[in-house]
């Protein structure tokens, strides 16, 4: 039994092939370009034209917005960064990701409701400026990696992981203005 297949037929299977073996060889998670050292929170982390620092992370149980509490459905984990641009063009800022002990991934919010200074979601920073900012996550309590990216092509992206200690810093105490007058008795 002979068996034929039309030009057009050829060209569908060799389209739906190549797509097959390019998605089998990218993970997305971008591990084949961790360049195996770990860096520390507040540390200048170099990925490509970008520079990460990490400068403060903070728990919280919920965020107030202007649509009432967020709640999380594990716990809020919020970054403070800095982004710099060492390159000579603009530079895309890429969603980010958290990595547990376990190896369990934990991506980026992608709602900014309720989150002071927020990085926003479509980030681009200008060459020889720097993007200060919050980003978001829902995670189980636990010190994590935070895996950076340097905003590059699928098949070239570079990452470094920061570790991300967990730190349960004492709820935060209301703040007395010392020159303000006290309430009348």
């Amino acid at each position: 039994m002979s068996v034929r297949f039309s030009l057009q037929q050829m060209c569908v299977f060799s389209v739906m092939m190549a797509v097959l073996l390019a998605a089998g060889g990218c993970s997305g998670t971008g591990k084949s370009g961790d360049d195996g050292k770990m860096y520390t929170l507040g540390s200048d982390v170099s990925v490509g034209q970008l520079t990460y620092t990490v400068v403060h992370s903070e728990w919280r149980e919920s965020l107030d917005s202007e649509e009432g509490p967020r709640l999380p459905k594990n716990k809020f984990l919020m970054l403070t960064l800095r982004v710099s641009n060492r390159g000579g063009g603009e530079q895309g800022v890429p969603l980010l990701t958290l990595v547990g002990e376990d190896g369990k991934e934990y991506r980026e919010e992608d709602k900014g409701l309720g989150v002071p200074q927020w990085l926003g979601l479509l980030r681009t920073v200008r060459p020889s400026e720097t993007e200060n900012g919050r980003i978001l996550f829902d995670a189980p309590q636990a010190g994590y990696k935070l895996r950076v990216l340097s905003g590059g092509d699928v098949e070239s992206e570079k990452s470094a992981l920061v570790e991300i200690p967990l730190h349960v810093a004492p709820p935060p105490v209301k703040s007395v203005d010392p020159l303000a007058t006290p309430p009348a008795k």
